[in-house]
């Protein structure tokens, strides 16, 4: 078997996601960092499907797909890379490759036809993604979101 490429097997920033409900056991964090948006406050008062995250500069989460989900992004930018559902990305990227490396040695590389869709979130503003959408992203500095799935 061949040698992984060092120069690509990088460890990502630290990203945080919690599912147990942090917000609910520090009621400080939740006042800091939600906001009171009207209708959409019943949606995170369901806590049973929220995730609560926490980045630093860089920090990343590789393509992946699940069911429909709603970000919330309440601090920084967060910049996202969609494939529609139809669409199968073109490379898929093994674990020990950094988000970084990859967007720098391999998706720069790519085809126009084969880039994502690409956008950058910004405080506010809620993404919707929907079912079996392919995404990665990317905190463009510290960011705080929350997300429903």
């Amino acid at each position: 078997m061949d040698e992984p490429n060092k120069s690509l097997a990088t460890d990502d920033p630290m990203y945080i996601f919690d599912k147990g409900n942090l917000l609910d056991k520090h009621a400080e964090l939740r006042e800091k960092y939600l906001p009171p948006f009207g209708v959409l406050q019943q949606w995170f008062d369901k806590d049973d499907d929220n995730v609560f995250f926490l980045g630093v500069a860089n920090s990343s989460v590789h393509l992946h797909n699940h069911g429909d989900a709603f970000n919330l992004l309440m601090y920084g930018f967060k910049r996202w890379l969609l494939y529609p559902a139809s669409t199968l990305p073109p490379i898929r990227f093994p674990t020990f490759v950094s988000t970084e490396a990859w967007l720098t040695h391999i998706y720069a590389h790519l085809d126009s036809s084969q880039k994502a869709l690409d956008c950058v979130q910004a405080p506010g503003e809620i993404m919707y993604v929907p079912e079996h959408w392919y995404h990665m992203t990317v905190c463009q500095g510290e960011c705080v979101a929350v997300a429903r799935n």
